[in-house]
């Protein structure tokens, strides 16, 4: 059976969405899977960062973290940066980032805030118990590569201030 056109589609009330239409879509849907990962690592007794490091230790169990070290030795905040602006893309439009002596600083605003997603209130996730889940991965995640990450809030936006990790 063939699929439907575009203008069947419209008879039934699926409009086309345009691709920031589709951005914001797929950018909700991550969210929304996300919240109800923080919130059921809060049924299974799990702090922030125990769900943090739960989440990390999967992947680093099978390699991936010994790999990203190998291809781009360990402190590459450069990489980091990449690899840490891709995840951003995911949920954010725009993130602006500022080259400062020991790393970079990352502004993001976060959109959640200012109409709180109906997943927060389904999964009764607070956006403190949700930042706190997401300051603990993005450190832990960092900290596996040589890298430190810490994020603050302020007016809306999210700074992740990314550093090697002096020894």
């Amino acid at each position: 059976m063939p699929p439907l056109s575009a203008s069947e589609l419209q008879a039934l009330g699926v409009e086309p969405l345009s691709p920031a239409a589709k951005a914001a879509h797929r950018a909700g849907g991550a969210l929304h899977h996300l919240v109800a990962l923080v919130a059921l690592g809060r049924v299974r007794g799990l702090t922030a960062a125990e769900l943090a490091e739960w989440n990390l230790t999967q992947a680093e169990e099978r390699g991936y973290y010994a790999e990203w070290v190998h291809r781009h030795g360990a402190g590459n905040v450069d990489a980091y940066l990449k690899d840490f602006l891709g995840g951003r893309a995911v949920l954010y439009d725009e993130s602006l980032v500022e080259r400062v002596p020991d790393g970079y600083d990352v502004t993001t605003r976060i959109w959640y805030h200012d109409e709180v997603p109906e997943s927060f209130f389904y999964h009764d996730v607070s956006l403190e118990e949700f930042s706190a889940y997401v300051a603990s991965l993005a450190s832990a995640n960092a900290r596996r590569c040589g890298v430190e990450v810490t994020l603050e809030h302020a007016h809306g936006c999210e700074v992740a201030r990314i550093r090697r990790i002096l020894k």
